[in-house]
């Protein structure tokens, strides 16, 4: 199947996870996994255990982009000879400051604060209300697993899945940081920051659908967090993904495959690209288009 992507951000991502999930099962476990991608993936602020795991796992990453033969060592199913240097020097960068501790004006708490107060405007100051009126009018339509205190906490700092809950959440995720072009004062400048979701959540992927017995409720109440069903899920998925176990699952999802590009603005296409797996290959393709 093929992933589109418009940012090498994005794609640093992914490569992260893939490295992450492919692990050997002899120096990394199903339960540490789980929790590294999910603190990775849903956290603004994480546990100082995973982020050490991410500096580590940064100068693997480099030498991923940098060294084709330790790459077919480690990660021989990714092949990434289609990428452009100038884009492998640019991943480079993006994993150099993935790894980087001493950045200490890289504030991510501030950058997640400054998003709210910018979407709610005169009404930051009423946020707790907004939250709890957007999950009972909005989210409840959707779903019911997710419960109003996970959602509303999220939505106040950031944290989604708090799987340690004796250690501190206080060590910034740098990956789900990255940068844009923007203009002040007439003139473009170039501005890193989060510009993630800061509504619906990270719960809706992974944490509201699973088998029957997790979905059960007491009082019209789930008895499960949707933190605990997205590890549950994820357990399964990073095993079935990493071949030491075949999940049976009640339903499957088919892949129709892309054939063309939609970029989500028609005035910006200088680029795009494309993560192509094939079977038990994976090609990462960055192109940069004709602008119109």
């Amino acid at each position: 199947f093929y992933v589109i992507e418009c940012s090498l951000e994005v794609i640093a991502r992914h490569l992260l996870f893939l490295s992450l999930i492919m692990e050997p099962p002899d120096q990394l476990g199903y339960q540490d996994k789980t929790e590294l991608f999910m603190e990775l993936y849903g956290n603004v602020l994480m546990s100082s255990h995973t982020f050490e795991y991410l500096q580590n796992k940064s100068n693997d990453l480099i030498r991923f982009v940098t060294d084709d033969d330790f790459l077919k060592q480690k990660l021989p199913l990714l092949d990434i000879s289609l990428l452009k240097f100038k884009e492998k020097d640019f991943l480079e960068g993006i994993f150099k400051f993935w790894r980087n501790p001493g950045d200490y004006s890289f504030d991510i708490s501030k950058m997640w604060e400054n998003r709210i107060r910018t979407y709610l405007g005169a009404r930051f100051d009423h946020r707790s209300g907004i939250f709890d009126w957007d999950y009972s009018m909005k989210l409840l339509d959707l779903t019911s697993v997710i419960k109003r205190q996970e959602y509303c906490d999220w939505r106040e700092n950031g944290v989604a899945f708090k799987l340690r809950p004796d250690a501190p959440y206080d060590s910034p995720n740098r990956t789900l940081t990255s940068g844009i072009v923007v203009t002040k004062n007439g003139e473009k400048i170039a501005q890193r920051g989060y510009w993630g979701d800061i509504v619906n959540s990270p719960y809706i992927t992974f944490g509201i659908e699973t088998n029957k017995e997790l979905l059960k409720a007491a009082g019209n109440h789930p008895i499960k967090t949707s933190q605990d069903i997205a590890a549950h899920n994820l357990s399964e998925i990073i095993a079935k993904l990493s071949g030491e176990k075949v999940i049976k699952s009640s339903s499957s999802a088919k892949l129709s495959p892309i054939t063309e590009v939609v970029t989500t603005d028609e005035k910006d296409k200088s680029r795009y690209c494309c993560t192509q797996f094939i079977r038990n290959n994976c090609k990462v393709i960055w192109r940069e288009s004709d602008q119109k």
